[in-house]
């Protein structure tokens, strides 16, 4: 195996480039078609579905304009691209992988102008196009794919700029870091140390009036922003943001909160959850390992201390939000990768593999094994959780039933229902229960995460005045009840 052709290639920088592109080609088709998944998962993404529908619907006269409390550079270019294509979840789902395969011409690209050892290119296909929850992601109607394919953009031309000072450079990045901010807010930590160091290029420089091509990078960054400011001006926009108004440092120490999504508790404080971009499996493994060829330098010389600053204080500052999700680490990702890449070339060129290089072109392969192992892991979980929003809502539409309400899945599953028959969410508001109404209740989730919530308002109302009869369930977590008279006691 270790002189086989397919090995040979993945350890050519000249062949493993397009080795990978033909793999996500056919990942793709595999993860289309094989495992049926459209890149909706959970109320997240299907809230940029349907958000982009909204947005398609206004500027085509159809509908009106809606709050938002996330950024929505994601769905409105997803909103453009359903104008051409049609509404379809697909359509959201390429922008997702065309930034993923983006975001990775960036780093090849970084790697070819900064003359760096060829061995980078295998860094990057196996480090990077294959880790396991950035490659996952691509297939996800989400916004971080897009966001870190700005970010590359931005390393690419902030590189640029700091050997050259050219001004096509500096145009470049001001419009690639605004866009990359005004898709996912927080990521302009990550671009403090990059800004700082321009600002202070300006200065010497005594180019002050460069720095009006960054208000007009930010300007039309803002574009959709402002969209939904003039056209709803009760909602939307960074400050309607409740993760970011719950902001704390104290969080950093923190395992356990109470938000707008229920109680939510976790085994580790978020400080030492942030560090999970370091080691945990479905990020890149090997960075540790590669400890072992890392010199000092290369974390705190010239442009590699401001890369290894953009990270220490990102996962600072995601460490102060009152929740956990692995989502928040991925901006991070490609820094993390550039400051990987000269110990990777000292491994790579170790003296001791010369004659041993077989064995080290095996543990490659053995890595990506385990890579691939992991996404395809990952992959059918999603896929998992999609057939069973679609079970919901093809189980809706054979009932004739006037109200249905849950939560968690409601947003998910209305995705594929009509107006008529859509489920009330329990989380936000409180309601007036009758009889027939129809609830969706997960009874594990329910006594872990929304006993201090309106979530156990509403059910207590329900049960108050209404008997329940089971008339579905859904695996061993999720059943379907029907409020019925209640039994006058004799």
């Amino acid at each position: 195996m270790s002189n086989s052709p397919f090995l040979r290639a993945l350890t050519n920088p000249s062949t493993a480039p397009n080795l990978a592109a033909l793999a996500i080609f056919l990942l793709a088709l595999v993860v289309i078609f094989v495992f049926d998944f459209n890149g909706l998962i959970g109320q997240d993404t299907h809230e940029y579905y349907r958000f982009s529908h909204v947005i398609s619907d206004f500027l085509l006269g159809k509908g009106d304009m809606e709050g938002f409390y996330w950024t929505i550079m994601y769905p409105f270019i997803g909103a453009l691209s359903q104008m051409v294509t049609g509404e379809s979840p697909y359509a959201l789902q390429v922008i997702s992988l065309l930034s993923h395969i983006g975001s990775a011409v960036f780093l090849l690209k970084y790697i070819q102008r900064n003359h760096i050892d060829k061995a980078a290119i295998i860094l990057i296909v196996v480090g990077y196009v294959f880790c396991p929850v950035m490659l996952k992601n691509g297939f996800h109607v989400m916004s971080e794919p897009l966001t870190v394919f700005f970010l590359c953009g931005s390393i690419y031309y902030f590189n640029e700029y700091s050997k050259y000072s050219k001004l096509k450079h500096l145009t470049y990045w001001f419009f690639f870091a605004a866009f990359a901010v005004f898709t996912r807010y927080p990521v302009f930590i990550l671009l403090v140390p990059q800004s700082i160091f321009i600002f202070l290029r300006i200065v010497k420089l005594r180019k002050y009036q460069y720095l009006a091509i960054g208000a007009l990078a930010i300007f039309f960054a803002s574009l959709p922003e402002m969209l939904i400011s003039v056209a709803n001006p009760e909602g939307g926009g960074l400050f309607d943001n409740y993760f970011l108004k719950n902001w704390s440092f104290l969080n950093l120490f923190k395992s356990s909160f109470l938000t707008a999504d229920g109680t939510q508790v976790y085994v580790l404080p978020n400080i030492l959850f942030a560090s999970k971009l370091f080691w945990y499996p479905v990020f890149f493994t090997l960075f540790f390992f590669l400890l072992f060829w890392s010199k000092k330098s290369d974390f705190v010389k010239s442009e590699y201390l401001i890369y290894t600053s953009s990270v220490v204080l990102y996962l600072l500052f995601s460490a102060g939000f009152p929740f956990q999700n692995i989502r928040i680490l991925v901006p991070a990702f490609p820094f993390l990768i550039i400051l990987s890449i000269r110990p990777f070339i000292r491994f790579w060129n170790w003296k001791r593999f010369e004659n041993y290089k077989a064995f080290r072109n095996g543990a490659i392969l053995l890595f990506l094994t385990a890579q691939l192992f992991l996404f395809f892991y990952l992959i059918n979980a999603s896929a998992n959780r999609n057939h069973f929003e679609k079970e919901v809502a093809a189980y809706i539409e054979s009932l004739n039933k006037e109200r249905y309400f849950g939560y968690d899945i409601d947003v998910a599953v209305n995705s594929y229902l009509d107006k008529s028959k859509k489920i009330e969410n329990l989380i936000i508001e409180l309601h007036e229960f009758r009889e027939g109404d129809v609830l969706f209740f997960n009874r594990d989730q329910y006594e872990k995460v929304w006993t201090k919530s309106n979530v156990h308002t509403n059910i207590q109302r329900a049960l108050y005045a209404h008997d329940t009869v089971r008339i579905r369930g859904f695996g061993s977590e999720w059943s379907v009840y029907e409020l019925i008279k209640k039994e006058e006691k004799k």
